[in-house]
Parts: C-alpha cells; sequence; structure tokens
C-alpha cells in the first residue's frame, strides 16, 4: 500500500493571510485522510474537524448507536463536556431525537430537548444545533452533532445538508473500521484453528506412538507367555487400535 502522508486535524482558527479552505478543498483532504486508515477515533476525529471548521464552529460529537441494544456510544466529542466513551439509553439527548425522528434534526437552541446532556451553564445550552443520521445500508449506525458557538446563530437547511455530508464520510469510516475488525477476527480465528489442528495431529502421534511401544511390549510378552493365547488376543486389539490411530 502506498504511503499517505498523514495530514494535521484541521484547526479552527484561520490564518488571515490565507483564504479559508473551499467545500471542496475540506472534501478532498477528508477523503486522503480516509484512505486506507482503520482506526475509527481519529478518522472520525479528522471527519467532525473539517466539518466544524467549514461550518465556523468548533464544537460537535459524533456518537456510534446500537439500536437493537438500545443505547450509544459518544465516540468523539469535541468541545462538548467530555462525555467521551459514555453511553447513553435511545430515550435521551439529541441522538435519541435523530433516531426518534429517523432524520436530520435542527433546533435553534439545545435546550429545547427535555433530556439533553449540556450542563445549563454551557454556552452550547442556549445554542443552535443540527443533528443528523449516520446510515449504513438503511440502518442508523451514528449520529453527527454541529453546535453554535453562542446563542444568534441559526443554522439553515443548506448548512444540514453539509453536516449530511460529512455523516456520509463518517458512515464510511465507521464501516472501514469493523470489516477491518472482522478480518482481524478472522485472521485469528484461523489462526487457533491451525493451532487446534496441529496440536490434534499431535495428540494423534503422541497416541500412535504409545500404542505402537505397547504392541511391541505385548509381541514380547506373547513370545514368554506358554501357549500365547490370552496375549495374542490383546495384541490383536492394540493392532487395531494402532491402525486406527
Amino acid at each position: 500500500m502506498p504511503y499517505m502522508q498523514q495530514l494535521p486535524t484541521p484547526s479552527i482558527t484561520q490564518n488571515q493571510q490565507n483564504p479559508p479552505p473551499s467545500q471542496l478543498d475540506r472534501i478532498t483532504e477528508l477523503a486522503g485522510d480516509l484512505a486506507g486508515q482503520f482506526e475509527l477515533v481519529p478518522l472520525l476525529e479528522r471527519v467532525l474537524g473539517h466539518a466544524a471548521a467549514l461550518l465556523g464552529c468548533e464544537s460537535g460529537s459524533i456518537s456510534i448507536v446500537h439500536e437493537t441494544e438500545g443505547y450509544y456510544r459518544k465516540e468523539v466529542d469535541q468541545g462538548v463536556g467530555c462525555r467521551e466513551g459514555q453511553t447513553f439509553p435511545l430515550t435521551e439527548g439529541l441522538t435519541g431525537q435523530i433516531v426518534n425522528t429517523r432524520g436530520t434534526v435542527i433546533l435553534d437552541r439545545y435546550a429545547s430537548i427535555p433530556s439533553g446532556h449540556i450542563d445549563p451553564a454551557d454556552p452550547r445550552w442556549g445554542s443552535a444545533v443540527i443533528g443528523v443520521p449516520i446510515s449504513w445500508a438503511g440502518t442508523i449506525i451514528g449520529t453527527f452533532a454541529i453546535f453554535s458557538d453562542g446563542p444568534g446563530r441559526v443554522f439553515s437547511p443548506a448548512d444540514a445538508s453539509l453536516v449530511e455530508l460529512f455523516a456520509n464520510h463518517a458512515a464510511i469510516a465507521i464501516m472501514n473500521s469493523r470489516l477491518h475488525q472482522a478480518a482481524a477476527v478472522k485472521e485469528r480465528e484461523a489462526a487457533v484453528a491451525g493451532e487446534r489442528e496441529r496440536a490434534v495431529q499431535d495428540v494423534h502421534e503422541t497416541i500412535g506412538r504409545s500404542l505402537g511401544s505397547l504392541l511391541l511390549h505385548l509381541d514380547r510378552a506373547d513370545k514368554a507367555t506358554p501357549g500365547g493365547s490370552p496375549s495374542t488376543q490383546h495384541i490383536d486389539s492394540a493392532r487395531v487400535l494402532a491402525h486406527e490411530a
């Protein structure tokens, strides 16, 4: 696989001497980030960073949804209470609303969520927020949220469309990571199966040698026994076992 230069996570503060990257530039840069990468959290951090920077925001989060089990996990959290790694029921928070509506949620104030997880003292409590489902093959596998930097800004449908685009990138990152993990598990299982087969073969050979040794001793005992009939029966049995081994 060719070497891909690692691009730094985008900074929210732009250098005023250089024009801000265009949407196409951000998407092209993100495609480079995703190519050949399988570590999920760094990928999602980059996706979130690109989306937030392009919207001129500093806060957002990406969660992984386990809808069948009824919970979600805050996988990446940028400036929203440091909730990374925590899990919550799907009846709570912005993610709960996204899963319940099965679509994009645009709110002028996060405070309108009945069971949110942001402290009322946090500036984002009264800020606008966009919440977008991360979907794959018709199934919601995560959610993508971007917060405005304070009261006064209202997100537009065009802003939501941009977040939806980056949510598609997040879906690719999540599925690539899962496929990579599944391949790694299969490799480990194959290695274990190979080791098990070698162990069985070793046991098989050990039993074969033991029966061969037993047969040799019985042969010797038979020769030393007058008449030989009882020992001959044991020898025949041992020969059968040694052959089957």
